[in-house]
């Protein structure tokens, strides 16, 4: 099975102290569906292309349907409400080869 990757680009934070809570808050939350960093919050640099400016998170998963059960379960619902509510981001999910 081929594992599955969360890309996360954080375009702007508007409420830094909140997401600040979601960025610890959310962490515990991947536990349960084997899912880990691989980046947290680095700048990236375009090479080629458009890409837009912000700091980069990689979250890796064994399997897509277990970032779906994540995404989608009720506990990071609360933690997704305040990333949503304190920054405006970019998510993409991809599965590996």
């Amino acid at each position: 099975m081929a594992k599955a990757y969360c890309l996360v680009t954080i375009l702007e934070i508007t409420d830094a102290a909140a997401f600040d809570r979601y960025v610890e808050g959310h962490q515990p939350t991947l536990r349960p569906y084997g899912g880990r960093f691989l980046v947290k919050g680095a700048a990236g640099t375009v090479l080629e292309g458009h890409w837009p400016e912000g700091r980069m998170v990689v979250h890796e998963f064994p399997q897509l349907v277990q970032f779906y059960h994540w995404y989608n379960s009720a506990a990071y619902q609360p933690w997704k409400a305040l990333r949503q509510q304190s920054a405006k981001v970019n998510v993409v999910v991809v599965e590996g080869c």
